[in-house]
């Protein structure tokens, strides 16, 4: 774990092959499969697609529902038909926990937002350009430490457009985000990326964890079949005492509020969730949560 930690910091990300159990990703996929079976039946009643596509696998189901349907924009709206337990028990699975606990520590929290991504066939849509997570966030993540879990949900590889990140480029700090632009993010400043591009094809099992301000972007999917992944994000409860300075406390009491709002987040200490389930739940604001998340 040494190795792993040191490599963290060194590069601003790190892969961990066979980190979860697969029967763990087939009790999500199996609930996603089951959404995508209900939208099949409503889309079909409505006589918006020809057929249920019930002979296509978990890759290709619902892209073929999507292109009939000309539904473009679907993708940024199945977050909370993802709320259950097996999301839950995920999020709190002892495996993530112990790896962030070598980059966290063991009293973090889960900040509540996450992030089912279809990554459809040959769309522009799913393209991420070179980017930070705090841009996203908003410019005072920048004095927060925020770890995104990348969870492959099929296993990802250059052409169906895997993460690829710079290395090392969470150490030269925050880019400011361009307001004005037609992509789904853009830097203020032309990105470099010529000596340090990374590549990381990642399998069923493994996880993808990085910095919120590690730049990383994904092409487009060039196969025939769509790139479902799953983004979790954490933080430290607790930062180490010298770290604690008026722009830190700032940014901690601002992203605290934030989260509170409806975001629903985790607490987790020693390896075990303080929030239950019920509760998580209960906190949850769909209505107000990066891209609205909703029914289909």
């Amino acid at each position: 774990m040494e190795n792993l930690a040191n490599n963290y910091r060194n590069d601003g990300f790190v892969h961990v092959t066979g980190a979860l159990p697969k029967n763990v990703i087939s009790s999500l996929t199996d609930l996603i499969e089951l959404n995508i079976d209900k939208l099949a039946h409503r889309l079909y009643a409505d006589n918006r697609i020809s057929e249920l596509y019930s002979e296509f696998d978990f890759g290709r189901r619902f892209y073929m529902i999507a292109t009939e349907a000309n539904l473009h924009n679907a993708f940024l709206r199945w977050d909370a038909e993802l709320v259950s337990e097996q999301l839950y028990d995920l999020i709190t699975h002892q495996h993530i926990l112990k790896i962030l606990g070598e980059l966290i520590g063991d009293r973090v929290v889960h900040n509540g937002d996450f992030h089912l991504r279809p990554k459809m066939p040959n769309s522009e849509l799913t393209v991420f350009p070179w980017h930070q997570d705090s841009q996203f966030y908003g410019e005072l993540t920048k004095f927060l430490h925020i770890v995104t879990v990348h969870i492959p949900l099929v296993d990802t590889c250059r052409q169906n457009g895997c993460l690829k990140f710079l290395r090392s480029s969470h150490l030269n700090g925050y880019v400011q985000r361009k307001e004005n632009t037609k992509l789904l993010v853009e830097s203020e400043v032309e990105i470099d990326t010529s000596c340090s591009e990374v590549s990381v094809e990642a399998k069923i099992g493994d996880v993808v964890l990085f910095h919120n301000l590690t730049f990383h972007s994904s092409e487009v999917n060039l196969s025939d079949s769509i790139r479902w992944t799953l983004d979790l994000r954490y933080r430290p409860k607790t930062l180490p005492e010298p770290l604690l300075n008026h722009e830190v406390l700032k940014a901690e009491e601002w992203f605290d509020s934030r989260m509170k709002k409806g975001w629903g987040p985790i607490e987790i200490e020693g390896f075990n969730p303080i929030t239950s389930f019920d509760n998580w739940v209960e906190s949850r604001n769909n209505d107000i949560l990066p891209g609205r998340a909703g029914k289909i």
